[in-house]
C-alpha cells in the first residue's frame, strides 16, 4: 500500500523547546498558520546536533520544507540542497 505524504513549503521556525528526548519545533507557514512539530531523538549527540541546526535555521529565518508520512517527518533546507547540487554539476 502506498504511503500518503504531507508537504508544507516555506515554513520558518519560530520557537524550539528541548524536552528530554524530544525537540518541539514551532513553525509558521507563509500564509501565517502555526504548527508544532515534535521530533523524538534517542541519541543525545544526534539530538544536540539537530538542535544546533534548528537554532541556526531559526536565527537566519531560513524557509524550510516539512515533509511527513504517518508519524515520521523531517524539516529540510531544500534550497540549500538544490544550490549545493548545482554547484557540483560538471561544466558549471
Amino acid at each position: 500500500m502506498a504511503r500518503r505524504f504531507s508537504l508544507r513549503q516555506d515554513v520558518t521556525i519560530r520557537h524550539i523547546a528541548h524536552e528530554r528526548r524530544a525537540l518541539k519545533v514551532h513553525v509558521r507557514t507563509k500564509a501565517g498558520a502555526h504548527h508544532w512539530i515534535r521530533f523524538l531523538v534517542d541519541d543525545q549527540d544526534l539530538r544536540f546536533g539537530h538542535l544546533a541546526t534548528l537554532r541556526g535555521w531559526m536565527a537566519l529565518g531560513t524557509q524550510l520544507t516539512y515533509l511527513s508520512a504517518g508519524s515520521s517527518g523531517t524539516l529540510i533546507d531544500d534550497r540549500a540542497l538544490f544550490e549545493s547540487a548545482f554547484t557540483r554539476m560538471p561544466g558549471s
